[in-house]
């Protein structure tokens, strides 16, 4: 069961920080079955999952809510989404991740 976080910047980062430290590619995934998950409650709703870090411990999936519009849009639109939020979240250090 994934951990429920209100999207922060700090937290975004985080995440990937330590997927990709474990030799991980973080995944958002922000559709089920081509239908973009929001709610009324939650605004904008995305699955963050770490996939292949070659079985290492393992990085908790966090579903990540009230994301804002211009980051969901990246989600929906973009591939490896995570470094183009890494980028914008991930302060000076960001570059040792990617």
């Amino acid at each position: 069961m994934p951990v429920v976080e209100r999207w922060s910047p700090e937290k975004v980062a985080e995440f990937i920080r330590e997927c990709r430290r474990l030799g991980g590619t973080p995944m958002f995934r922000a559709r089920v079955g081509g239908v973009p998950l929001r709610t009324v409650e939650e605004g904008n709703v995305a699955l963050a999952v770490c996939w292949g870090t070659g079985g290492l411990k393992a990085v908790k999936s966090v579903l990540f809510t009230h994301i804002p519009e211009e980051d969901y849009k990246t989600i929906l639109e973009e591939r490896g989404e995570w470094r183009i939020l890494l980028g914008k979240y991930g302060g000076p250090e960001a570059t040792l991740y990617r």
